[in-house]
């Protein structure tokens, strides 16, 4: 299949350099992710990037054990929603955090572009970052993305090292999509 190469590029590596990221680079960042399309055109997502202390040590103590290796990076973008910056929905959808998601997208791919590594990531406590970052009680951290220019592998527990350098592994797409209706390949 033809797939655009800066899709078949991006990965969520995470051996680190501890090289900074330029202030305009991540800039750019953060335009792409503006781009995004949304519902009702709501734009309901607020990046707080980090990269100097004490935010980027007060936001790496927020990190779970388990993500270690992001506390190498030298910049983490922090992606913020409420419900109240796209409150419309409709049978259950939140569309405020699916915009979000979209932007955060757009974000990985010109990070992809720029040669950083962009790496997703759920494990965090979210009241510590809002503390750490001042962010106001009704808005959701929905994830933390470490940013910054590939390292080492080496340094990577022999787990994350055997990810970093193998393939890729995805759903066969059977198992992902249908044509005209449900069928049972779908289910887990």
């Amino acid at each position: 299949m033809n797939i655009h190469e800066i899709i078949q590029k991006r990965r969520s590596r995470r051996a680190y350099d501890t090289k900074p990221v330029d202030r305009e680079v991540l800039a750019r960042l953060v335009a792409s992710a503006q781009l995004a399309p949304s519902y009702a055109n709501k734009q309901s997502w607020r990046w707080v990037v980090v990269d100097q202390d004490p935010a980027l040590s007060k936001t790496r103590a927020a990190l779970n054990e388990g993500n270690y290796w992001a506390l190498k990076a030298p910049a983490l973008a922090v992606l913020v929603t409420a419900e109240k910056l796209c409150p419309t929905e409709s049978h259950n959808r939140p569309y405020w955090a699916f915009n979000a998601g979209l932007s955060a997208m757009n974000l990985m791919l010109q990070a992809t572009e720029e040669g950083l590594i962009a790496h997703p990531m759920a494990g965090f406590d979210p009241p510590k970052v809002k503390e750490a970052l001042g962010i106001p009680e009704d808005y959701v951290v929905l994830l933390v993305i470490s940013l910054g220019y590939p390292g080492d592998p080496s340094e990577l527990k022999p787990h994350h090292l055997e990810s970093e350098k193998g393939d890729r592994i995805r759903l066969p797409l059977e198992k992902i999509y249908a044509f005209n209706g449900w069928h049972k390949g779908l289910e887990p």
